[in-house]
């Protein structure tokens, strides 16, 4: 087992960060888009627009 310099496990998280931060921006951006739909159209019905 190699030993891995503290540099490059650093350079290893950034690159992870780099994928995982955009697929979180897209998740929370999927479920506030779905929430306002959802809630927009429940407004909608609710109001008898």
């Amino acid at each position: 087992m190699s030993e891995e310099t503290p540099e490059a496990a650093r350079a290893r998280r950034r690159r992870a960060l780099l994928w995982v931060v955009p697929l979180l921006v897209l998740l929370i951006g999927g479920l506030f888009a779905v929430t306002l739909a959802v809630g927009g159209y429940a407004l909608r019905t609710m109001t008898g627009g």
